[in-house]
């Protein structure tokens, strides 16, 4: 991995730690409709599926 890959990975992970707390803020609203259940398995995979894309 080069050093501009890197750097680009770092800024990436920063741009996803600051946008995490309103993305959480935003799911625990949705939350309040949905099942429990469903709100946990997505709670868990959430980190997950964020870096995904």
């Amino acid at each position: 991995m080069s050093h501009q890959h890197f750097d680009q990975a770092i800024q990436d992970h920063s741009q996803y730690e600051a946008s995490s707390d309103s993305a959480r803020d935003r799911v625990e609203r949705i939350a309040h409709c949905l099942p429990p259940l469903l709100f946990v398995e997505m709670r868990s995979g959430s980190c997950h599926v964020a870096y995904g894309m």
